[in-house]
């Protein structure tokens, strides 16, 4: 068991949180709306991530976001005018839109 931990340290990548140095930055726009979803693809890894926006209680602007894990197949569907289902996901869940929603 320790020699997989002591593997797994040496192994890691150092890319959970990507910086502007180290990722690619890819925006989609949806051609029929004003919506937008940015893409980051890590430079060392290859390891792909949507920004999420977080809606804030006062006036619901848009002002952070979070960073969610995904593949170049969500981006390839973003490109095709398809909103990805982690992206979806996401969006309800940090934005608490799920079926026990109190408003």
């Amino acid at each position: 068991m320790i020699w997989h931990f002591v593997e797994g340290f040496y192994q890691r990548k150092g890319d959970s949180t990507p910086k502007n140095e180290t990722a690619l930055k890819y925006t989609v726009n949806f051609e029929h709306t004003d919506h937008q979803i940015e893409f980051i693809k890590s430079k060392k890894s290859d390891r792909w991530w949507m920004k999420v926006p977080i809606l804030t209680k006062k006036n619901k602007k848009l002002n952070r976001h979070q960073l969610v894990p995904c593949s170049y197949n969500d981006y390839l569907n973003a490109c095709n005018e398809e909103i990805p289902e982690r992206w979806m996901r996401a969006y309800l869940k940090i934005n608490n839109w799920g079926e026990n929603r109190v408003v």
